[in-house]
């Protein structure tokens, strides 16, 4: 047998090392981690490297901004069976707490994170996600975000301070977040309380949005333009808006929504749980429609140019009715209503 010469043995063996690459953990903590700052660790951090909070509230300077870098910044949950996020992203009212403007795709990793007291005139007050940015986050508490400059409108305030969009999170120009287990409650903005989508497309699974405020349209969401996002099994309940206190949908836009609940949510005019306008077709599937209340028409759901398709939903007391369309062109495409559909169902632009 012929052995390789020792030296050449010697290289080979180094050059494979030099191919393995391993992530690190990098703390961050107020006392004995390796920084104080999470932008900091972000700017020390490689490609797959976990940046570890502790069970506290940071407050940056300005934005955490991921800086396109495929890691994962994880807080601590209680120990209990709730798992409730215990570290805490605080935008201490001044500045947007996150975002992603660098491409970033599924890779880079948000989990187990409060964000709270997020303020941008932009909106995106609690997270943007622009320029094509696609990050995954697990587990994250959007809350109270947008809160200052919306109440001050609400009460009869001045729009000049008003954040514009996404009271909670933003996501524009092709962004395609991931969110598993998130929640959005307590935000606030002109448009889109707890989510705003402009000409993006996230995925939503097990999300809840509870009590999300907006002056203009979509309480809970506001898709607008050429955005698709799809929802499973999300929640909405107790949102507030002039329009779509729930959903409301504007653009052309078709999402897609199953097995979603839209409940107590309360619009000014149209559309207590959902509105879709100019043209917007959302498909709905296996989703229930309870206890919405619209103040002129709609409570469950209000077609102003734009069709849905329904699946077998439920609509249950629903003020003061359950479905309605300004036009023949706005008309349900499908109708398969649960039969124990109660509310208005005069057949006249109603069901």
């Amino acid at each position: 047998m012929t052995r390789p010469h020792a030296p050449l043995a010697l290289l080979l063996a180094t050059s494979a090392l030099a191919c393995v690459t391993t992530a690190d953990t990098i703390t961050v903590c107020a006392e004995g981690c390796d920084h104080v700052s999470v932008n900091a660790a972000i700017d020390a951090a490689n490609d797959g490297d976990v940046i570890q909070l502790a069970a506290e509230t940071y407050t940056e300077e300005g934005p955490i901004d991921t800086d396109g870098k495929a890691v994962t910044i994880r807080g601590v949950i209680a120990e209990d069976e709730s798992g409730t996020p215990l570290s805490i992203l605080d935008g201490n009212g001044t500045h947007r707490v996150l975002v992603c403007q660098s491409g970033e795709d599924a890779r880079t990793i948000l989990e187990n994170l409060v964000v709270t007291n997020g303020h941008d005139p932009a909106g995106g007050n609690g997270m943007a996600n622009l320029d094509a940015s696609h990050p995954t986050l697990r587990n994250c508490t959007f809350t109270l975000n947008g809160g200052s400059a919306a109440s001050a409108l609400l009460e009869g305030g001045s729009m000049a301070s008003f954040t514009r969009s996404g009271g909670g999170m933003s996501n524009e120009a092709g962004s395609s977040p991931r969110l598993i287990g998130c929640r959005f409650i307590g935000n606030k903005a002109w448009t889109g309380g707890g989510i705003c989508n402009e000409d993006a497309h996230p995925a939503l699974i097990d999300c809840i949005f509870i009590e999300n405020a907006a002056d203009g349209p979509g309480g809970g969401m506001y898709n607008l333009g050429d955005s698709r996002p799809t929802l499973l099994r999300c929640r909405f309940e107790r949102n507030v808006a002039a329009n779509g206190a729930g959903m409301n949908n504007c653009g052309g836009n078709t999402p897609r929504l199953e097995a979603c609940v839209f409940v107590g949510n309360v619009s000014e005019f149209d559309g207590g749980g959902l509105n879709n306008c100019t043209g917007s077709a959302p498909i709905l599937k296996n989703c229930t429609f309870r206890a919405n209340e619209a103040g002129r028409r709609g409570g469950g759901i209000h077609n102003d140019s734009g069709g849905p398709t329904v699946l077998r939903c439920t609509f249950e007391s629903n003020v003061p009715d359950s479905i309605t369309y300004a036009t023949e062109d706005a008309r349900p495409r499908v109708m398969t209503i649960d039969p124990n559909v109660t509310g208005d169902q005069d057949g006249d632009g109603d069901y």
